[in-house]
């Protein structure tokens, strides 16, 4: 009885510890206090030794050790009424690797964790010399009673494997675990651990219905809630519902918000930029939402659902639904979609100056790893991620998210970047959004639009990904994208841009290059670079500015870069008159060897170019200027920027010289004809064009008497630059060919 009255009790314990954001160390030593009760009674069967207890194979943020790593370990308990020395004991893994104790005494009902790191450290913090896999081994604990045995089955990440609290002879799987602590009271026979199981499965409905709900063990309590927001008796309780039976699931009126009426962005009078804010009404209130549901017993994992009911709802876009605790967001402290403290207390401040624009510090320009949601400290309460067609919904996974950007972090429609890790026992994104036959991004990008982007502006708000698409067959990088409908916790939140971003296992995914093998570098923060890398790339330049123009310094130049990867990426920003760039925006990566392990051909070590943001189209954000001369100003010789010292460097070169001018005549008559662009143009207004009455409704709201261009205007300005803008460069080219 003791146990079981104490059990409620450390649950509230360790959660406020993760809502506070201390590590699990500091939370073990005050559990392994509350628990020196005896488990005997005469119903239990209880070890007359030091056992193992608990054991984590995937360990992705649980007790850090003193180093700042996450090491898999092994726990131990002393379930009996005696202390016990550990002298001569041992652990053994996979019948090879032995590793002794040191001289130590486990107190009663006391329990020890020791870290599988490989680090061999037997002084103060215990680490064995051996590492655990996650595909499943055996290990044990030798004693002089007898051998206690693990037979470790394969874990998910951030999950483990143990005993059942009150029948320790009995070994089942924890989707909570407790190192250094009593072990959680539910606990599942596999991997699944423990979700329950849904009567209906996202996606869209005709009519309402009643969702019934399966869980493994009919003694286990369902909890549920119905906002988006984390099941959770203790630290949710008002949202927070016990099934009891099943819900109904009907279309709920066409009233938007609470969320999309939170004024997430700066409306302060003091700051002279928020005035196109504070003038702008608030969100439509006739947005309807779906339906969303989270459930879980206790210490399950959950399961989770959103239905589109209702006429609003249509499905011509695919739809990215997002259910995260609302906090994640819009808390002033924790939100990282909101101004919240960091502005105010700027504002509050010696600092405070009403002329910053973009750049006015808030949450939501906040970076790095403590601005993911949800914190690193509290995996649980995890983003829900679905992504649905008009087919069928692929099933949900928990994810981290932050946003995305920056100077279009300023506007109330943010952008978002998603997060696989195994912290939220999600390895990666497998489904392949882009129709390309690849998968396995670590993150992702919901593009709000960037600079480009229709809220609070008329502006077209798909240059980049129209762009891009129309460059996907460029020997530079490019990213995919696809239009969908965003929803969070059911809200309609607009049109945004799923696309790939930039990064190591970017390049892993699309080209077969180890991620460890990978440099990207972005010339705008060039000191991210390792040094060897940026040397490097410092050398090319050099080479290519000062080498005779020869055949063999020709072939020196190419086995260091590929150069129609470079005059791709040249050609793709002066087609667009990008105007953001090359100051900002400059990309590009290598491998650090040869890999002769991959079939990559990108294993040369060789630079390649990353193309991206082409918010600013004809030197743009709104009403794209079809004469730009970026060809001519942008990167000219007269340029000191080192992509322009590069192409001309090159340009020196016979050979070179003639294989850029032909390659960018090739883009114009190929790439970018009028022909091809417009029809590209046409697909996308066919995908979208639907869908933009609803997303300027949330995002567009205007007054009466307000001008503002409707999208369909906009489309015919980015018509007339792509029809036209060929026979521009034309002009401008042969200017380029007699001056350079």
């Amino acid at each position: 009885m003791l146990l079981q009255s104490l059990l409620p009790h450390t649950r509230r314990i360790v959660s406020r510890f993760f809502q506070r954001r201390v590590s699990l160390l500091l939370v073990i030593p005050v559990l392994a206090s509350i628990f020196l009760v005896s488990f005997s009674s005469e119903h239990v069967t209880v070890p007359k030794d030091i056992v193992i207890n608990e054991v984590m194979t995937s360990n992705a943020s649980f007790a850090p050790d003193s180093d700042g790593d996450h090491p898999d370990w092994i726990e131990l308990w002393n379930p009996t009424s005696n202390p016990l020395s550990l002298e001569n004991y041992q652990l053994v893994h996979d019948e090879i690797d032995r590793w002794t104790f040191p001289s130590l005494t486990l107190q009663p009902n006391q329990y020890l964790v020791v870290y599988a790191s490989g680090k061999n450290r037997t002084t103060g913090e215990l680490h064995t010399n051996f590492l655990l896999s996650r595909n499943g081994e055996p290990v044990e604990l030798h004693r002089p009673s007898g051998v206690d045995r693990f037979d470790i089955p394969q874990l998910p990440s951030n999950s483990s494997f143990g005993r059942q609290l009150g029948t320790p002879s009995d070994l089942c799987h924890f989707a909570y675990p407790t190192p250094g602590a009593q072990n959680v009271s539910e606990c599942f026979e596999d991997a699944t651990l423990g979700a329950p199981t849904l009567s209906h499965s996202s996606g869209f409905y005709d009519q309402a219905f009643a969702l019934e709900v399966d869980v493994p063990d009919p003694s286990r309590t369902l909890y549920y809630t119905l906002d988006g927001s984390f099941p959770d008796p203790v630290l949710n309780p008002v949202q927070t519902k016990k099934y009891t039976e099943p819900i109904n699931i009907s279309a709920l009126p066409e009233i938007t918000g609470p969320l999309s009426q939170i004024d997430t962005t700066i409306t302060d009078p003091a700051m002279r930029y928020s005035e196109i804010f504070r003038n702008a009404p608030r969100a439509s209130t006739q947005i309807q939402p779906a339906v969303t549901v989270r459930i879980r017993s206790l210490y399950s994992e959950e399961a989770t659902a959103t239905f589109f009911i209702g006429r609003q709802h249509t499905q011509t876009l695919p739809v990215v639904s997002l259910l995260l605790n609302p906090a994640h967001l819009f808390d002033d402290e924790t939100g990282i979609y909101v101004a919240g403290n960091i502005y105010k207390k700027w504002r509050n401040s010696d600092q405070f100056d009403p002329n910053y624009g973009w750049s006015t510090p808030a949450n939501y320009s906040a970076t790095g790893r403590a601005w993911e949601r949800p914190h690193a400290q509290n995996p649980f309460d995890s983003v829900r991620f679905q992504y649905c067609t008009a087919v069928n919904c692929e099933s949900p996974i928990s994810i981290g998210i932050r946003t995305h950007g920056n100077a279009s972090l300023i506007n109330p429609m943010r952008s978002l970047r998603l997060y696989a890790r195994n912290d939220y026992k999600t390895s990666g994104f497998t489904s392949d959004f882009f129709g390309q036959q690849y998968s396995g991004w670590s993150t992702l990008v919901l593009r709000n639009g960037g600079n480009n982007q229709r809220g609070m502006t008329d502006r077209f708000h798909f240059n980049d990904m129209f762009f891009q698409s129309a460059m996907k067959d460029f020997a530079a990088t490019t990213q995919l994208f696809q239009p969908v409908n965003v929803y969070i916790n059911g809200e309609y939140w607009g049109i945004h841009a799923l696309g790939e971003r930039y990064d190591e296992q970017f390049i892993a995914v699309k080209y077969g290059v180890n991620k460890n093998n990978v440099a990207i570098v972005d010339l705008n923060e060039p000191t991210t670079g390792p040094s060897d890398v940026m040397s490097h790339w410092e050398s090319l330049v050099t080479q290519a500015e000062t080498l005779s123009p020869t055949s063999m310094h020709q072939k020196n130049i190419e086995s260091s870069m590929d150069v129609t990867s470079f005059f791709d990426y040249i050609i793709g920003h002066t087609y667009a008159g990008n105007t953001d760039w090359p100051a900002n925006n400059t990309m590009m990566w290598r491998s650090l060897r040869t890999d002769t392990s991959t079939q990559s051909l990108m294993d040369d070590q060789r630079w390649r170019w990353m193309i991206v943001d082409l918010d600013r189209i004809g030197a743009s954000n709104d009403d794209p200027d079809v004469t730009t001369t970026a060809l001519l100003t942008r990167i000219g010789p007269d340029s000191q920027h080192p992509q322009a010292r590069l192409l001309h460097g090159l340009l020196r070169f016979p050979e070179l010289r003639q294989q850029f001018f032909a390659r960018y005549e090739f883009h114009l008559n190929t790439t970018f004809s009028p022909t091809r662009m417009n029809n590209n143009l046409n697909a996308l207004v066919a995908q979208v064009g639907s869908e933009m009455n609803r997303h300027e409704q949330r995002w567009l709201p205007l007054k009466p008497g307000e001008d503002f261009m409707t999208w369909p205007q906009r489309v015919q300005q980015v018509r007339e630059f792509i029809s036209q803008r060929p026979a521009e460069l034309r002009k401008q080219l042969l200017v380029a060919q007699k001056n350079w």
